[in-house]
């Protein structure tokens, strides 16, 4: 974190910690509070196993053996609905997406290893050095992480603020955290949007016949156009279904 901020030259930042992130975020603000502004723990713990001080953390050996069920099962779509989207439609469809963003995310030993590594982590030693205003946001039924190492944290950082949110999965990446954004927006700006953002992803697309010159040549006059024909219709059937503009054709 303080490479990178370096790089950027950015001399302070909101540090937000999500999941995984969580304790090294405990950490820098710890170590470096002069480059911390604000803290923001979201889903996360500082300490995720059993000890005789931490009951609350999970069991070490179902700890284990989920990462063992990532290994086994990840790049299918099933390891992620059980972490993040228990509310998501249960269709192919989302299951294909899930699986791809899986793949894409991690290999099975990458991702089982980085969950492994999380069950070592204990951050609590650093929590009572935190000196930056802090908001602590969770899920009261997050199916990974319970809510009680969020009430942990909140109450072990000096001054911290504790938001719990309903719901039955960890996080959701199906537009279902706007209220949980919209908290961590306030905490930092002081202020909630009250109207919707219109972001979309622009695309540009160019297509082309390969060899046009050639196959013009072979096909003769009547064929080529009909090939054109077919080409612009099913060109201009997608962007009509995505609603996109026609800019040019040659």
């Amino acid at each position: 974190v303080r490479a990178v901020m370096d790089a950027t030259e950015c001399e302070k930042a909101a540090i937000v910690g999500i999941s995984e992130g969580g304790p090294m975020a405990l950490l820098f603000a710890a170590t470096h509070p002069e480059r911390v502004t604000a803290l923001v723990l979201w889903a996360t713990f500082a300490r995720m196993t059993w000890a005789p001080d931490y009951p609350q953390g999970v069991d070490p050996q179902i700890g284990h053996a989920f990462c063992d069920q990532i290994e086994l099962n990840w790049g299918h779509g099933a390891i992620w609905p059980l972490i993040s989207t228990q509310d998501a439609p249960d269709d192919e469809v989302t299951r294909r997406h899930l699986a791809r963003m899986e793949r894409s995310s991690a290999t099975p030993a990458m991702a089982a290893a980085a969950n492994r590594f999380s069950l070592l982590i204990d951050a609590r030693h650093v929590l009572s050095s935190i000196s930056a205003p802090t908001l602590v946001v969770h899920r009261t039924e997050d199916p990974l992480i319970g809510v009680e190492h969020a009430r942990y944290m909140a109450a072990h950082i000096r001054g911290a603020r504790l938001k719990e949110f309903p719901g039955q999965f960890h996080e959701s990446y199906l537009d279902k955290d706007d209220e949980i954004l919209d908290e961590i927006e306030e905490f930092l700006t002081g202020t909630r949007q009250d109207h919707e953002i219109d972001r979309v992803l622009k695309t540009v697309l160019f297509t082309d016949i390969a060899e046009s010159t050639r196959r013009a040549a072979s096909m003769g006059d009547r064929r080529w156009h009909e090939l054109l024909d077919a080409h612009d219709s099913a060109v201009r059937r997608e962007l009509e279904r995505f609603h996109g503009q026609e800019v040019k054709t040659t």
